[in-house]
């Protein structure tokens, strides 16, 4: 796998265009030890490498240490295959850097039924469970010589180690039954039976659709006489409660009243709801 053509077209046609992309990274920090090469040059270092030229040469032409570009020549076709949007590549550690690694491990198996079970976990309670696992499989048995503390920046690595990030909550409300498909077949079975009736009539079908809507909904701003200092609004403090409103129709055609449901237990002061409220 090659670099994009931008890339090759550009090696064409200045091969120096490698050497002098690697200079303006150097001399931005002259006082700098550390050179940090993004996915660009090394994508530039391992199309140089394959026109021929070996390890030793490139290094010595790039001023780059020939460990790096042998690194890089293993990991070809991930370097190769990463979007180069991406300005860095590190290769992940496979080394579990965590000091409490069971502990760890059983907050993450806990975190992961708790999500399949649609539970919101915040990381408030995820550092209150740590801590409780902590005490369950250090302290009561003396295996930890490192004080835990339920940091936010322990948590913070530890998301970084799991793979977790805090995402918005997309989808909400309960998960259909188990039973889901034999309810919508026997449904559709009492329906059919219904239908072939002799004494059926498309009016006994009924379609409803509810919605849910504000008794009043009065604007913030009004038209007031200009130098005015106190805008005042006369309300009764019920003009944003709640309603339902159901519309309904039937198979023949005919639309039915629309019923306004109010869920309340007492009556609105100084409304007087229409006869189908």
């Amino acid at each position: 796998m090659e670099p994009d053509i931008s890339t090759a077209q550009e090696m064409k046609a200045d091969p120096n265009s490698v050497l002098s992309s690697f200079n303006s990274n150097e001399t931005s920090n002259p006082n700098s030890k550390r050179i940090r090469y993004n996915l660009e040059n090394k994508a530039k270092v391992l199309y140089f490498h394959k026109q021929g030229n070996s390890i030793n040469k490139c290094a010595k032409h790039l001023s780059i240490d020939r460990r790096l570009i042998s690194k890089w020549i293993k990991l070809e076709p991930t370097i190769l295959s990463t979007k180069l949007k991406c300005k860095k590549y590190a290769v992940p550690s496979s080394t579990n850097k965590s000091h409490f690694p069971t502990m760890e491990t059983h907050l993450y198996n806990w975190i992961m039924e708790n999500r399949i079970k649609g539970v919101c976990l915040s990381g408030t309670v995820i550092k209150a469970k740590a801590a409780e696992f902590y005490h369950q499989y250090y302290v009561l048995t003396n295996q930890s010589n490192v004080e835990f503390k339920s940091s936010s920046g322990w948590f913070t690595n530890f998301c970084k180690r799991k793979n977790l990030v805090l995402r918005r909550i997309t989808t909400s409300g309960r998960d259909l039954p188990y039973n889901t498909i034999e309810i919508v077949r026997i449904f559709f079975t009492e329906c059919q039976i219904l239908v072939n009736s002799p004494d059926f009539e498309p009016g006994f079908i009924l379609n409803m659709d509810e919605t849910s809507i504000y008794l009043d909904f009065p604007s913030n701003y009004t038209f007031e006489e200009k130098g005015t200092k106190r805008i005042k609004s006369i309300t009764n403090v019920a003009e944003r409660v709640r309603l339902s409103a159901a519309f309904s129709a039937t198979a023949d055609d005919e639309k039915l009243p629309v019923y306004v449901l109010v869920p309340r237990k007492s009556d609105l002061p100084n409304y007087t709801p229409p006869n189908n409220v």
